[in-house]
């Protein structure tokens, strides 16, 4: 994986193949823990170009076991990571938003064009949601919060005032 992930002539896409078929082969052989130290290793950022990449994300959503509790954890890290560090914010980054957090693509295309205001805007999502169900992810806060307040939306700073 090392090797795969340092090499800049390995596309995208088949560092994406080779994650997944190292995550599958893994758990066969070594079970839970093997998984749980590659799945550390990229938010440990050992390959960061993977926490650029909107296709692995929605690639380690999909596979990832929704029933495995330690698994869906380090992939949400992970896809939370993803969306707040990439410079881009597109239709396909807006498809894993809406996919992992259930935001609606409206808002997200609302507040896209102004700054961090559609980081903002998920950041208030969530946090209703967690006020709401009385769970706090304190990973995924704090990877929300980085971003210039400044560059935001008032109406959005308002409505996080009023929350």
């Amino acid at each position: 994986m090392d090797h795969t992930f340092s090499s800049k002539l390995v596309s995208e896409s088949a560092q994406i193949y080779q994650l997944i078929t190292c995550l599958k082969a893994t758990h066969a052989a070594v079970s839970q823990n093997g998984i749980s130290q590659i799945l550390a290793n990229i938010l440990g950022e050992r390959w960061p170009d993977l926490l650029q990449s909107i296709d692995m994300a929605h690639t380690l959503r999909r596979w990832s076991n929704r029933d495995n509790d330690e698994t869906t954890h380090y992939v949400r890290r992970i896809v939370t990571r993803v969306v707040a560090g990439v410079q881009e914010c597109n239709d396909h980054w807006i498809a894993l938003v809406n996919s992992e957090f259930g935001i609606s693509d409206h808002i997200l295309w609302d507040n896209i064009d102004h700054g961090d205001s559609a980081l903002f805007s998920l950041l208030i999502h969530i946090t209703r949601q967690a006020f709401g169900t009385g769970s706090w992810m304190s990973f995924i806060l704090l990877s929300l919060t980085q971003f210039d307040i400044y560059s935001t939306l008032p109406r959005l700073q308002q409505e996080f005032c009023a929350l």
